[in-house]
C-alpha cells in the first residue's frame, strides 16, 4: 500500500477477482468475500458474476441440461 496516495501499488497488474468467480462457483463455493485490494466496485462485479452464473444454471436446469 502506498500511503502517500492511498492506493495499492501495482494493483493494475493483479488479475481482477471477478475472473475467478465462475470457477469458484462451479467448485461449490457458497461464500465469496474480500479483504485487501477489494472495494465496493469489486463486490458489485462479483455479485454480477454470481447473478449471471445462477441465471445460466437455472436456465440449464429448466431445460434439463443439468
Amino acid at each position: 500500500m502506498n500511503n502517500s496516495v492511498c492506493r495499492w501499488m501495482h494493483g493494475q497488474k493483479c488479475c481482477p477477482i471477478e475472473n475467478y468467480v465462475e470457477e469458484w462457483l462451479n467448485l461449490g463455493v457458497t461464500y465469496i468475500g474480500g479483504c485487501c485490494r477489494i472495494c465496493a466496485a469489486d463486490i458489485v462485479r462479483i455479485k454480477e458474476k454470481v447473478d449471471k452464473w445462477r441465471s445460466e444454471r437455472n436456465s440449464k436446469k429448466n431445460n434439463g441440461d443439468v
